[in-house]
């Protein structure tokens, strides 16, 4: 089932992290009768402070993303 009518939680994000916008994209192939969906998210995020930051797992549904770390430094 496609996944397009679900919308991440990023709520998760609001401890380390102003959330400036999000957009998506959606694709649908059929190949030989096989229907599939593909969804993706862009989300912009402004740090709010420097450091070693965790960018939390984020659930779409039944799905989700794997967390990644990233280093903030001063502009």
């Amino acid at each position: 089932a496609a996944q397009s009518n679900k919308r991440p939680d990023l709520t998760p994000l609001n401890a380390d992290f102003e959330v400036l916008g999000t957009s998506t994209s959606s694709q649908t192939q059929i190949i030989n009768g096989s229907r599939s969906d593909k969804t993706s998210w862009l989300v912009r995020l402004r740090p709010r402070h420097t450091g070693t930051l965790d960018i939390p797992s984020i659930r779409v549904g039944d799905e989700h993303t794997a967390s990644i770390t990233v280093q903030v430094r001063e502009p």
